[in-house]
């Protein structure tokens, strides 16, 4: 993500503690939403986190859940990290998901 590019009508997602930095502290009209397993009581995690929204989300998903959510969804781009990341984006491209399996040094440059 360049320094100059324009995030407005866009949907960022990163880190919470990233909100915190400059350059997302003073966007205007930011809403903040998050997901996590405690969300199943979005109050609580809106409250504790500081967010407008919260949806609930187990990160016990099994792989054809998560196949299913990327069909669903119909993202642009996936980046993924994690232990099967290499296999499931070799899955999602099969799939004609333009998808990606990062590794430790290039999930440190997304922002």
């Amino acid at each position: 993500l360049k320094k100059d590019t324009n995030l407005d009508s866009r949907v960022l997602v990163i880190p919470p503690e990233q909100r915190k930095k400059a350059r997302f502290a003073k966007m205007e009209n930011a809403v903040f939403a998050g997901i996590s397993e405690l969300a199943v009581v979005p109050e609580t995690v809106k409250s504790s986190l500081g967010l407008e929204y919260a949806f609930p989300f187990s990160i016990r998903a099994g792989y054809d859940e998560m196949l299913k959510l990327v069909e669903l969804v119909r993202p642009k781009e996936v980046l993924l990290t994690g232990s099967t990341n290499v296999e499931f984006a070799a899955d999602l491209k099969k799939k004609g998901v333009n998808a990606k399996a990062l590794q430790d040094p290039e999930q440190l440059r997304l922002i």
